[in-house]
């Protein structure tokens, strides 16, 4: 049998191996948040992982261990008495920044003198931040957005009604650009928000039970869409079902926190039960929610490239003007799509999902306001009809020399 081969310890281009760093310090019990000179993106770009609590390894590396030893910020300490004087405070601010001056230069000198990563990092080899979204590949990025989406409709159960989104983000004019994209095939799907026209008899079972069950366009949930777009999934791999994760900064919502009413995977409609409130396959049981509205940009970490612009720049450290965030930059790239022609384009469709724009037809193939489809050899007429107008517009004849011309002197 061949050995699966292992990747190299030092890759400061590999985006991938940076992230599975950056992964480790997602825990809360062991890793807290640290100012952003030696934050855990700092510490990941220099080949650093977190081992164990407030503490950092080369794994793979020189092996060595740093443990970090902050004091605690004003935020996060006790309101001071009244006996305290300002003095003790501010030497202790002077101490805390000396600590993070110190922690910095420990990024780098930590390390032992032959190892690799003493000597390069992963922004020292690349022209922009190794967090930096890879959203250039406009096929590579759209694939990645149907799979948060798909993700996201598993458990749309669980997603919340009361989402708040930018002012600059209108999914209503982003759906028709999106729909063959989330919707590659086009097929319709059963719906019990069926066209008018191609309802089923009134006597007819029920289109769960019905083996010939009618067919309706496939319909965007609108609410997954917006957690796509901006940078959130399904977590898959927790035992709880309604968690939203984010691949960048590793961040983790309890989407149940946002619910009036908790989903059970086991009998969503049943007021109890055989899955306890306790149970780690179940999120708590709660008749409000105990937050009003989510607000996903928020949510993500200050860091975030999805949010930040800093992080997605590819030009300089500094931030400019000219700078978007990861999330802006998809919008931008989907409001260039040009919304494909399709039996099954939400304009066209008697779609009830919100957010979905209803407009005038512009389908190839649609018949005179009959609903009746044409056939393929009608529509074939036509534009061979088309194309021969077209030809006898732009038809130009040849003009024929006159007699002693010019090139008519030495013919006989």
């Amino acid at each position: 049998m061949t050995e699966e081969k292992k990747p190299p310890n030092f890759a400061p281009w590999d985006r991938n191996q940076f992230l599975n760093r950056l992964e480790t310090f997602r825990h809360v019990d062991k890793w807290m948040s640290k100012p952003d000179e030696i934050n855990e993106v700092q510490w990941a770009r220099r080949g650093w992982t977190c081992v164990g609590k407030e503490t950092v390894g080369c794994v793979g590396g020189c092996g060595n261990e740093v443990v970090i030893a902050l004091e605690p910020t004003r935020e996060e300490e006790p309101e001071p008495s009244e006996e305290a004087e300002d003095d003790d405070y501010d030497w202790r601010d002077e101490a805390q920044k000396e600590l993070v001056k110190r922690y910095t230069e420990m990024i780098v000198t930590e390390h032992d003198e032959g190892c690799l990563w003493r000597r390069k990092g992963c922004d020292d080899v690349l022209p922009a931040s190794i967090h930096r979204l890879p959203l250039v590949q406009q096929a590579t990025t759209l694939q990645s957005l149907r799979h948060r989406y798909e993700s996201l409709t598993a458990i749309s159960s669980s997603l919340p009604s009361n989402i708040s989104t930018p002012p600059t983000l209108n999914i209503s004019r982003l759906i028709p650009h999106l729909f063959h994209i989330l919707h590659p095939t086009q097929r319709a799907t059963p719906s019990t928000n069926a066209h008018p026209s191609s309802s089923p008899p009134t006597n007819s079972p029920p289109p769960e039970s019905s083996s010939s069950t009618i067919h309706s366009p496939p319909t965007i949930n609108p609410r997954a869409l917006t957690l796509a777009l901006l940078g959130w999934q399904a977590d898959t791999a927790s035992p709880i079902p309604s968690i939203a994760t984010c691949e960048t900064c590793f961040r983790r919502l309890g989407l149940w926190l946002y619910n009036s009413s908790p989903s059970s995977p086991t009998s969503p409609t049943s007021p109890t039960s055989p899955t306890s409130p306790s149970s780690p396959s179940s999120p708590p049981a709660q008749k409000t929610p105990i937050l009003t509205h989510l607000t996903p940009l928020s949510e993500h970490r200050h860091y975030c490239p999805w949010t930040n612009p800093r992080s997605q720049s590819s030009r300089s450290p500094t931030p400019t003007d000219t700078d978007l965030p990861g999330w802006m930059i998809l919008q931008n790239m989907i409001m260039h799509l040009r919304p494909p022609s399709s039996p099954f384009h939400p304009n066209t469709a008697n779609n009830s999902n919100d957010g979905v724009s209803e407009g005038q037809s512009g389908v190839e193939g649609v018949g005179d306001g009959e609903g009746e489809p044409k056939s393929k050899e009608e529509r074939d007429k036509e534009r061979w009809a088309r194309l021969k107008r077209l030809k006898q517009v732009f038809r130009v004849r040849r003009k024929v020399p006159k007699e002693g011309g010019p090139g008519e002197g030495n013919k006989k």
